[in-house]
């Protein structure tokens, strides 16, 4: 009874500080600078990955990463995003720059936010933030390079075992799960300015990642039932704003584990050590 107590008297806590640190409007913000950078961002993704795995295969990596993290209707604004970035096949290393630095908008936006939710932190200045977001975009397709590697490996291995026809998939989505969390634990482990203990880190992950991927599936199931509503209303913009909304509940998702990282420590000291 004691510690259903204090879990909600932390769980009251919790809500309180992410109404404190206005983290709905945040994630708003967020998602406006999401929608702007996702395309740069493809296309830096997509030509490093040409280089790194020197043949046509971007494409198809990316699709499937895509195709398992997000919902089913958004999956289709990313295929077409896919299709206008490989056909720009951009060699000019000249222009890479400036597609990194369009794509570090969000990337840079996030860090403003934990700083702001870390507020006994001293704040950082912009070229900082910005260097880090350049540094966290530039490791996007060194990462999803890692991933395929590591999914190859993994699928060579267990193709010898009589294991069933579905196990490949859920094979995708374990690895991608463990990739998202070790991703979310760096992010609120190293990337405050406040050092942050491990534990603390880890739950933070570990919320975030079961959170992001819960958001995928329900949303996935309320856009079966509800776009073609939203097509009658909205016409051939549904799907955009579906993106849009899915866009601001990941990035609300990714800042409650960012609050939940920073209140760990001062509710909980000895278990987030």
């Amino acid at each position: 009874m004691k510690r259903a107590g204090v879990f909600f008297l932390f769980l009251r806590t919790w809500l309180r500080e992410a109404q404190h640190n206005e983290l709905p409007l945040r994630a708003a913000a967020l998602a406006y600078y999401a929608a702007f950078s996702l395309l740069p961002l493809l296309l830096f993704v997509m030509n490093a990955l040409r280089y790194l795995t020197r043949d046509m295969q971007a494409h198809e990596l990316l699709l499937e990463i895509l195709h398992t993290l997000t919902p089913d209707e958004a999956s289709q604004i990313f295929e077409l995003l896919l299709e206008i970035a490989a056909a720009h096949n951009i060699s000019n290393w000249v222009l890479l720059p400036s597609l990194l630095w369009a794509a570090s908008g969000f990337l840079t936006g996030l860090l403003r936010a934990v700083d702001h939710i870390h507020a006994h932190s001293p704040p950082r200045g912009s070229l900082l933030l910005r260097g880090i977001g350049l540094a966290l975009a530039f490791s996007v397709p060194l990462l999803t390079y890692a991933y395929f590697l590591l999914a190859a490996l993994l699928r060579s291995a267990f193709a010898r075992l009589p294991l069933p026809a579905w196990y490949d998939l859920n094979l995708s989505r374990l690895l991608l799960a463990l990739f998202l969390t070790a991703g979310f634990y760096l992010l609120y482990r190293l990337l405050p300015a406040q050092p942050i203990r491990r534990r603390a880190a880890l739950i933070a992950a570990i919320f975030t990642t079961g959170g992001w991927l819960t958001v995928s599936l329900l949303f996935d199931w309320y856009l079966r039932f509800s776009l073609p509503r939203l097509n009658l209303i909205y016409g051939s913009l549904a799907t955009t704003m579906a993106l849009f909304f899915y866009f601001y509940l990941s990035s609300l998702v990714v800042l409650f584990g960012a609050q939940l990282n920073a209140l760990l420590p001062e509710t909980y000291p000895a278990a987030s050590a």
